[in-house]
This record gives C-alpha cells, sequence and structure tokens, in this order.
C-alpha cells in the first residue's frame, strides 16, 4: 500500500497503473524518486475530486455516466482488436506469398532513368543570353550564378539545384521528383500553377509534366554539361547536368523483409474484418429507426445490412484523446 485518503487505500497496482496511463514523460516520471512523488500527488488529487463529486452526486449524473460507458467500451474494444492483431501477426508471410507480391507490384520497387540538376530561369531573353554566355564559358561557377541571376525562388538560394526529377515512358513523359528512398512512381495529385517543370514547392515532391522538349535537350546530357538555353513557358531555362542515373530495379532479396512486413500488417488488418463480419454474421441485428437504414442517408452503402461506419476511435494500444467525442478522460496534466 501507498497511501490512504480519507480511508481509501492507493496500492502499487493503482499507482502503476494510473502512471502508466499518462502521456509521454509523465510515464517515465515513476521511474524517478521525484517524479513518483509527483505522480501520487496527481493521483492523490484525483482521488479526493472524485470523493468529492460523489458527495456531490456529479458522478451519478445520467449523461455522464452514458459517456464513462461509451470510453469503456472504446478500451475494451481497443484490447479486443489488440489481441486479434497480435494474433495474426504470429503468422509470417510465406516465401511465395512474398515473391507473387514482387511480381505483382514491381513498379513499387523500380526506378524509371532519374537525373539531378541545376537551373537558371530568366525572363528577358537579352539577359538570359547573356547569363547563358557566362555560364557556358564558366561551367564550375554555375551555382553562382544562379544565385546571382536566376528568377526562380524555388531553386534561386540553392544555386539552382534541384532535386532528382525521373523520366518515364508514358506519352506525357512525365516527371517525379525523387523522394530519397521511397518507391518510385507514386503521383501526388493535380499540377498547380507553382507546380510545373522546375517549380519546386517547398516540403513537397510533387510529380511533374514537361514537353519532350525539355526531356530531350536536359536527360541525353553528361555530368557536368550545360544544356542549350530553352524557351518554355515566358522563360528561358538553363540546366546543368549533376548526375544521370539509368533506370534500375530493386532485387527481390533486397526488399524481401520489407515486403514480409507489408504482408503481415495487410494480413492483420484482414482478420480484424473478418473477426467483425463473423460476429455481424452471427448477430441479430434490427434497424428500429429507418432513417438509419443503409441507403437512407447520404454517404452510406446500400444494400447491405452489415456495413461498418468510419470509427474515431484509436488504434489498439493508443489511448483515447480527451477531446474525441463520448470520452471523458481526464485531460492530460501538463
Amino acid at each position: 500500500m501507498i497511501a490512504i485518503v480519507n480511508g481509501e487505500k492507493i496500492t502499487e497496482a493503482d499507482f502503476n497503473s494510473y502512471a502508466g496511463s499518462r502521456a509521454g514523460y509523465m510515464s517515465r516520471l515513476a521511474q524517478i524518486p521525484q517524479g513518483r512523488q509527483g505522480l501520487l500527488n496527481m493521483l492523490i488529487e484525483q482521488k479526493l475530486v472524485m470523493q468529492d463529486a460523489e458527495k456531490q452526486g456529479v458522478s451519478r449524473d445520467p449523461k455522464l455516466e452514458r459517456e464513462v460507458e461509451i470510453y469503456r467500451a472504446n478500451l475494451i474494444k481497443n484490447e479486443m482488436h489488440k489481441r486479434v492483431m497480435e494474433k495474426a501477426q504470429g503468422e509470417p508471410a510465406s516465401a511465395q506469398e512474398i515473391e507473387a507480391y514482387y511480381n505483382q507490384h514491381k513498379a513499387n520497387y523500380s526506378f524509371p532513368e532519374r537525373v539531378t540538376v541545376k537551373k537558371i530561369a530568366i525572363k528577358d531573353k537579352a539577359k538570359a543570353e547573356q547569363v547563358y554566355k557566362k555560364v557556358k564559358a564558366e561551367p564550375a561557377r554555375f551555382e553562382e550564378l544562379a544565385k546571382q541571376y536566376s528568377e526562380d525562388v524555388d531553386t534561386k538560394f540553392r544555386g539552382g539545384r534541384m532535386d532528382m526529377v525521373m523520366r518515364t515512358s508514358d506519352a506525357a513523359a512525365r516527371f517525379q521528383e525523387m523522394p530519397g528512398a521511397s518507391p518510385a512512381g507514386r503521383p501526388s495529385g493535380g499540377e498547380t500553377g507553382r507546380e510545373r517543370f522546375g517549380a519546386q514547392v517547398a516540403g513537397t515532391l510533387a510529380r511533374r509534366s514537361i514537353p519532350d522538349a525539355i526531356a530531350d535537350k536536359v536527360f541525353p546530357l553528361k555530368d557536368g554539361q550545360i544544356s542549350q538555353l530553352i524557351n518554355y513557358d515566358n522563360q528561358y531555362l538553363i540546366f546543368q547536368m549533376v548526375e544521370h542515373k539509368p533506370a534500375e530495379s530493386k532485387p527481390l532479396e533486397e526488399v524481401k523483409a520489407q515486403i514480409g512486413s507489408l504482408l503481415k500488417s495487410t494480413r492483420s488488418t484482414e482478420k480484424w474484418k473478418q473477426y467483425l463480419d463473423g460476429l455481424k454474421n452471427k448477430a441479430k441485428i434490427k434497424i428500429v429507426d429507418k432513417s438509419f437504414e443503409p441507403g437512407n442517408q447520404p454517404g452510406l452503402p446500400s444494400g447491405n445490412k452489415n456495413y461498418s461506419m468510419p470509427e474515431s476511435t484509436p488504434a489498439a494500444g493508443q489511448p483515447l484523446s480527451p477531446m474525441q467525442k463520448g470520452s471523458t478522460a481526464e485531460p492530460q496534466q501538463k
């Protein structure tokens, strides 16, 4: 026993449960003496408030009791979700499954021909021609000249350097900036006015569409070479090749572990869905209020009563946010 508050005991188990429910560094305070004292004081304060709430009848408020029951139900559901997922994760993907997935999704592990380039963009033709002569005469000064003359605000401060862009085989000659080791070929949505070729938006790696005329002038360059002066989109562009890499694919051996983890996770999610579907199929469910029947509400599927609504409950092992609807979780102590 750790403490007694108005006759109500606080055991080591009570303290450990309370400490474990704290978020972030608060839970780690239980590992140091001063932290344990602070957590105990918070637990004592909680007990005192609960005792006073009991005296005032607050704890018996019907609305509060419903919210507590919702929170309790969510906690229990999360525990069931955790157990079902843990059981499913014990079933590793077979070598045959991994190979089949790899063969079906080779594009996710392939990189098309790609280049890293530096760029100078200038709207005035006469000025662009003057800068072009300087760049051709002294290619080693490209970054310095880009910072001095380029009018592209997104690359100017980096000396014109752009992230790696990839050349694909589709008719629009689409390019994508290369996000490190991320799988290639993932489109990021529609193109905005600033997301034309070379207009890099800070913090994004967006897919670009550019004319073949530009690709044909840039991709044949060797490392360090300067492109022609290219008139495009009411501006004049000068490129310098930094690095040119051919198309390549990652071998199965290199991504086998990654695919195995992915399939394991997918299997776990499917197991949870099967678990829910099994419960629904065995249950006798009658929707009394016809306005809740599938098809009677916008956005709900029709013709299948065993539908699932999107939930805002946290993933297994994650505490329910105090701000989530139906939650009476105590706000996190700061």
